[in-house]
């Protein structure tokens, strides 16, 4: 797994020093988010999570000290390690500095070695503060077990012969994004109350745990696959009856579960049946969320999919109809060069089609025809268009239309109805159907076409 830089949040009302601080810090390898307004600070605790806060006292330090309790306050994740910038301080402000949650201290003006020696000293105490949380085995918001006890109490499961159980993997519905929109303390409410109800309904020998991020471990010895999803369909109606205060207005939670039993006896398997519930939990997840899905959903998850996935299968049901530029202009034999020209800037289409009286598909003219004339007074359509044009009936199969694209140099196909054209096929038709859209996608060009006498757009 590849690490990450970490990462400091700097607030100051000094720009110069934001700028300055920020670049020297950048050269030595941290990631650095800079703030001149305090309002900012709490939103950035929460959606930026810094390894370290770097707060300029200034002369009022009252403003200060309670940016320091709002960030070692968090029992969402663990507060950053917190560095006050003050000038000539005083006994009563370390005193009042160190009970608001500050850190360190940094004497100004700055002086950048000692910056890098502190920070150093605050990554070995964060570092030493991450290894005893995971040695006391208790996840601290929820008082549950950690992952680390949950994996060990299933991997001897798993690796003593006789033995074995189910494994319930449980996640919060959208618990980042109700910690993103409403205070921590709703996110700490409701963990807890889901740690409350995991443990009422677990027996002497099964064990819940806490993963973190809102993400639950309950593992059940004695159960039966069908008991244990009957087990997490009862946990799931229990806290979907719970309504929890989100400040103006009152809401229920819910659970996604996935759950997946197994045989002991075999070494190693931990992690193994874990990322098999992690996968039960996904199919849940993708099934709209409040819901338990077992292993045999997952299987039969997969085998859809590779089914649907199979050559011939996933377009069987697409015809020509479905996959066409739809056709709403078309030109006639006797139209004269202006006419086409005038098409072409209407529909903004680089071929039109060419009917007779009865609307019958005749040919294609090309706007690139059209420049290639350096006067179209003395021609018409009917002496500029092509006749051999491959067509498709509205109805055939998408298949059929692959092979052609593929195999015909033409590399375009009117799509007709009763002898009418109808529509366009070409292989940026077919090519667009794969492409990601974004907001620029069909964006109009700022290019100024005015003055050209066939307007250039992209093929069909």
């Amino acid at each position: 797994m590849c690490s990450q830089p970490l990462k400091v949040l700097i607030v100051a009302e000094d720009r110069k020093l934001l700028r300055r601080l920020s670049k020297f810090l950048n050269t030595f390898g941290y990631e650095t988010q800079q703030v001149a307004d305090p309002h900012h600070v709490a939103f950035l605790l929460k959606t930026y999570a810094p390894d370290y806060l770097i707060l300029d006292g200034g002369v009022d330090l009252t403003p200060a000290f309670a940016l320091c309790r709002t960030a070692s306050g968090s029992e969402d994740a663990p507060g950053p390690y917190t560095m006050l910038l003050i000038e000539s301080p005083q006994v009563r402000d370390i005193s009042a500095a160190l009970q608001a949650g500050v850190d360190d201290f940094l004497a100004k003006p700055v002086d950048y070695g000692e910056i890098l020696a502190r920070m150093r000293a605050g990554a070995r105490r964060r570092e030493f503060e991450r290894r005893f949380r995971d040695r006391c085995g208790v996840e601290p918001h929820t008082g549950l077990p950690n992952r680390g006890v949950f994996c060990a109490r299933l991997q001897t499961a798993a690796s003593a012969a006789g033995e074995g159980g189910v494994c319930v993997l449980m996640e919060v519905d959208f618990h980042a994004q109700i910690n993103a929109d409403k205070e921590w303390l709703v996110g700490r409410d409701i963990l807890r109350e889901v740690a409350a109800k995991l443990l009422e309904g677990c027996g002497k020998d099964d064990l819940a745990a806490s993963f973190g991020g809102g993400r639950f471990g309950v593992f059940l010895p004695a159960a039966s696959e069908a008991e244990a999803q009957a087990w997490s369909e009862r946990i799931r109606y229990i806290l979907h009856d719970i309504e929890f205060d989100f400040g103006d207005e009152k809401r229920r939670v819910t659970v996604s579960s996935g759950i997946i039993s197994f045989a002991g006896g075999g070494d190693g398997e931990a992690e193994a049946v874990l990322e098999k519930a992690a996968a039960a939990l996904q199919v849940a997840k993708r099934s709209g969320y409040n819901y338990v899905a077992d292993a045999r959903e997952c299987a039969e998850d997969a085998k859809a999919w590779s089914d649907l996935a199979a050559p011939g299968v996933i377009f069987e049901r697409t015809a020509a109809r479905d996959v066409m530029t739809p056709c709403t202009l078309s030109l006639r034999p006797e139209d004269s060069l202006d006419c086409a020209d005038r098409g072409f800037r209407r529909r903004q289409t680089s071929l039109l089609p060419v009917v007779n009286a009865k609307g019958l598909l005749q040919g294609v003219l090309a706007a690139d025809s059209l420049l290639e004339r350096d006067s179209t007074e003395a021609y018409r359509v009917r002496d500029l268009m092509i006749h051999d044009v491959k067509r498709f009936a509205e109805d055939e199969p998408f298949d059929k239309i692959k092979d052609f694209i593929a195999d015909d140099s033409r590399q375009f196909a009117v799509v007709v109805r009763q002898g009418r054209p109808i529509g366009w096929i070409a292989p940026r038709n077919l090519l667009a159907l794969g492409t990601f859209l974004n907001d620029d996608t069909f964006r109009a060009e700022k290019s100024d076409r005015c003055g050209s006498k066939a307007l250039q757009v992209a093929d069909l």
